[in-house]
């Protein structure tokens, strides 16, 4: 594992400091490395253990869990819609601040940690985002995203489906560089997963998967 950039005295981290802090999620993903990430998930393991319900991890986390060389500074954790309340007592006990509490459960948290904070998302099963449109479908459970106990991480192709439905550029992103590693197998998956939703979907994927082509192909 890469040594630690040094920062110089007492003036601000600079900008290979930084970077470090940025990796983190990379490392505690793919290297293991025991650090704010591995403790956050390690808590929220223990969450989904007190709840006896499942947490499905996605977003950036799971980006990267899928191959994408990507960075994050929080985890997203889908969760079904009987343990919203409960997660605002549960998540406390092990290690979670309260940031904000909602009533339609897209609770946010703080996990504190001596190497950095880590903000941890929820997103409720069975709620739209204010920006989806009138065809979205609503946020999928831990068991559509492919997770039946515990924590872990939400399988490839109900993953890309939901990151298909957000939208955001930042989804987009995520998307490539995790197709850009994709084999047909997971491709295919997808694609079947998308076949069932709005056509617009499907186009898009297909557009994204063109684009992770195409930057594979650039590559010297």
């Amino acid at each position: 594992m890469a040594s630690r950039p040094k920062t110089i005295g007492r003036t601000l981290p600079d900008a290979a400091e930084r970077l470090y802090r940025y990796a983190a999620s990379i490392r505690a993903v793919e290297e293991g490395e025991v650090n704010q990430f591995t403790a956050c998930l390690e808590a929220l393991a223990k969450v989904a253990a007190a709840l006896d319900a499942p947490l499905a991890i996605v977003g950036g986390l799971a980006a990267i869990h899928h191959g994408a060389r990507v960075t994050t500074l929080d985890v997203d954790v889908a969760a079904g819609k009987g343990q919203l309340r409960r997660l605002l007592e549960e998540a406390p006990r092990h290690g979670f601040a309260l940031k904000a509490a909602s009533e339609r459960g897209w609770h946010r948290f703080v996990f504190r940690h001596g190497s950095g904070d880590v903000d941890l998302h929820i997103v409720p099963e069975g709620e739209n985002s204010p920006r989806d449109p009138p065809h979205a479908p609503p946020n999928p459970s831990p068991q559509d995203l492919g997770v039946t106990r515990g924590l872990a991480y939400a399988e490839f192709a109900p993953w890309v489906a939901m990151k298909i439905v957000a939208g955001r550029e930042k989804d987009r992103y995520h998307l490539i560089e995790a197709l850009k590693g994709s084999d047909q197998t997971k491709v295919a998956a997808a694609v079947v997963k998308l076949r069932g939703m709005h056509p617009s979907y499907l186009r898009e994927f297909e557009r994204l998967l063109r684009a992770a082509e195409e930057e594979k192909q650039d590559r010297w």
